[in-house]
């Protein structure tokens, strides 16, 4: 008798938590405004016409606008965040690079030395530590992988 009353008892929750599921699901597809998903998306799509979506210009674009940096811009091998300092060492000088440095969390906690990670296809670093010392850079070689 007691497993009896324990099956009705969760049959009848289970039946409860599905009523609440079509609920939750009914309420959900019908929207926040009353209206339905498909009319929301139809009328975002009505209105997208009214946002002004501008690609970025391209790398050569760019480099039109700088000819005396356009091997250095168009170069594939440098990454574009080397190329975005030295636009905006080119546009605003020293000030504008640093600003860059400190808005993306590249500079030292004291401010004075921009932090860089090379990544290196040879396990000899020394030639260029040698040459970064030899520039009065300090640095740090670390090993990973």
């Amino acid at each position: 008798m007691r497993a009896m009353r324990f099956r009705w008892w969760l049959i009848g929750a289970g039946l409860l938590l599905l009523a609440l599921g079509v609920v939750l699901a009914f309420v959900l597809l019908r929207g926040a405004r009353g209206g339905s998903p498909a009319g929301e998306v139809a009328e975002l799509i009505a209105t997208s016409s009214e946002i002004d979506l501008t690609m970025p210009p391209s790398m050569v674009e760019i480099a039109a606008e700088y000819p005396e940096l356009e091997p250095i811009l168009n170069d594939p091998e440098l990454g574009a965040v080397y190329k975005e300092f030295l636009i905006a060492y080119q546009e605003g000088g020293m000030d504008a690079a640093v600003a860059l440095a400190r808005e993306r969390g590249l500079l030292t906690p004291d401010g004075e030395s921009l932090r860089v990670t090379l990544v290196l296809d040879t396990e000899d670093s020394a030639a260029l530590v040698e040459q970064l010392e030899a520039v009065s850079t300090s640095s740090a070689p670390t090993r990973t992988g």
